[in-house]
């Protein structure tokens, strides 16, 4: 079983022209800690969190909160896979 997010920031709120970027980003992370802890909470052994190919940011940032969680997991094109258990 493995749960699949979309962290575009277009897919996570209907008004984000007028944000700066720190701001997409604290967002989108907001949402991937939400998932972390929903795939933990409902016994989801595997996550996809979305993020595209782009310039990596948002990549760069979703592995340095991976690790802070202590979480394992694998860079594939456009997204990164999570094992949560």
């Amino acid at each position: 079983l493995v749960f699949k997010a979309d962290l575009h920031i277009e897919n996570l709120i209907e008004h984000f022209n007028h944000l700066e970027n720190f701001e997409i980003i604290q967002i989108q992370l907001g949402r991937c800690e939400d998932c972390i802890a929903f795939a933990k909470k409902e016994g989801i052994p595997r996550l996809n969190l979305v993020h595209g190919v782009g310039k990596g940011t948002l990549k760069k940032e979703i592995h340095q909160l991976l690790r802070g969680f202590g979480l394992q997991f694998f860079d594939e094109q456009g997204f990164t896979e999570v094992i949560i258990s």
